[in-house]
């Protein structure tokens, strides 16, 4: 049910923003587009890290303020709260709800507070299980008292999984502030291809039109799963091409340049086992056209939270092999009806090689996987959800 009262003014919270491709970010930023079409004015916070990126920018209808943060050591990120904590407090105090997206984002506590203290509704959402779900932000970090404190300030707590909500019970315990949900994504920019806009794709991507195509959509980390993705693939003996669309490299400023060598030894691994079988794209703004183009997605990931990649691969109508992380796709993901979950790479390899060898079942994944979407995945139902449970609590 539409709520009868609507919250048009929203602020957004994250750590990165475009053009920095991080998951909770960019997901934010396309949240934020999505509502300013539905007619709300939203801002999207974030930091400004040394000052190399605008402090106010204005995108699909948003405005952009980014905070300046400077990171070098514990020394000159204490003396940038003296910036950023009163830009926390204005931007608060002009917007009615507030949306937290994770617990890297610096000062994120005095956001929770300014909202508890000026009665505003304020949403956290946790974005990587084991690195800032409330138990690894209470137990494993300073301060977790005073932080169990503040999260029971929240109007509500965004659960992306079972595994995130089974961590909010035991350090929090009130079941009425959790929110289970895909944090969504537009239905309407990932939506599936017929075959001619498949070749179409390929045509303009330069792809060829004679091979089954895989795609994996993410940073190349080990914690990705490319190790056992590539392995698994020099194994098989059919035509393939597997694109790889995002970062492969990363320049000194980046904020993941303490992973360049491991994304170095990645790439010259896939190069070297898999050679014209694999093609590293980089990141790019078009991944829709890039899963319109794709035959079979992949995800090998070893933790996630919620990756937006098989949000949009599924939206797209693709099918998606992905590895099995207990608690966390079990609400969407329906293994053999809308996806395939693998434990290892042996069983990764044989229903790859299964599910090559069947059009007609890929065709029913990612038909189902679309259907999964369109009923609890789109943006369209997340929000109906999330005014009511902001007007509820």
């Amino acid at each position: 049910m539409i709520p009868s009262r609507r919250i048009n003014k929203i602020l957004l919270c994250a750590s990165f923003t475009p053009p920095v491709n991080a998951g909770g970010g960019k997901n934010a930023y396309h949240f934020g587009t999505f509502l300013s079409k539905k007619g709300c004015q939203v801002t999207l916070l974030s930091l400004n890290r040394k000052g190399k990126e605008k402090s106010h920018d204005r995108s699909n209808g948003m405005n952009i303020i980014r905070l300046l943060y400077f990171n070098h050591n514990i020394f000159t990120k204490f003396l940038s709260l003296v910036i950023i904590l009163p830009g926390y407090l204005w931007y608060v105090l002009r917007h009615p709800a507030v949306f937290i997206y994770g617990g890297n984002l610096l000062g994120f506590e005095a956001i929770i507070f300014f909202c508890w203290v000026f009665r505003k509704k304020v949403v956290f959402r946790s974005t990587m299980y084991r690195e800032d779900d409330l138990e690894t932000l209470i137990l494993k970090r300073p301060l977790g008292n005073l932080r169990k404190w503040i999260f029971k300030k929240v109007s509500f707590y965004f659960s992306l999984s079972p595994a995130f909500t089974r961590s909010w019970m035991v350090q929090i315990g009130d079941t009425e502030k959790v929110f289970e949900s895909v944090q969504g994504v537009d239905a309407n920019i990932f939506s599936p291809g017929s075959p001619q806009i498949s070749m179409a794709m390929r045509a303009k991507l330069d792809l060829p039109s004679d091979k089954l195509i895989l795609i994996t959509v993410g940073y190349v980390l080990k914690r990705k799963g490319f190790y056992d993705i590539i392995h698994t693939l020099a194994e098989l003996g059919i035509p393939y091409l597997y694109l790889v669309v995002g970062n492969f490299s990363v320049s000194r400023d980046h904020y993941l340049f303490k992973y360049r060598e491991e994304m170095e030894t990645l790439y010259q691994l896939g190069t070297q086992k898999l050679g014209g079988n694999i093609k590293f794209v980089g990141p790019q703004e078009n991944v829709q056209e890039y899963l319109q183009a794709s035959d079979i997605f992949l995800l090998c990931s070893r933790r996630e939270g919620f990756p937006n990649a098989l949000l949009e691969a599924m939206s797209s109508g693709l099918p998606s092999i992905i590895r099995n992380l207990p608690d966390h796709y079990d609400f969407i993901a329906k293994d053999g009806k809308n996806i395939i979950l693998f434990e290892n790479p042996k069983e990764l390899a044989s229903k790859l090689t299964d599910i090559m060898d069947e059009p007609v079942f890929r065709k029913s994944l990612g038909t189902e996987a679309r259907k999964s979407i369109m009923e609890q995945g789109s943006f369209e139902k997340l929000w109906t959800r999330i005014q009511a449970k902001l007007i509820d609590s």
